[in-house]
């Protein structure tokens, strides 16, 4: 979804939010989101860098022209 083109920005962060499709398909999650609740400080390297790394993904799609 969030490299869909037909899509507005803001549609595609919303889209982000919504319930996955109840078909069995394991959901694993946001590896970003992940990797800082494995390092729940927010002073350590990791928790820091995967939130970096998260802002950086949902505004590079959120602002695909670089506005």
């Amino acid at each position: 979804m969030l490299t869909r083109d037909d899509v507005p920005p803001r549609e595609r962060i919303l889209a982000l939010f919504e319930l996955p499709a109840p078909d069995g398909t394991p959901v694993r999650g946001c590896p970003f989101i992940d990797a800082a609740a494995e390092f729940p400080d927010p002073d350590s390297t990791a928790h820091s860098y995967a939130r970096e790394q998260k802002l950086r993904t949902l505004l590079a799609y959120a602002l695909p022209d670089g506005a």
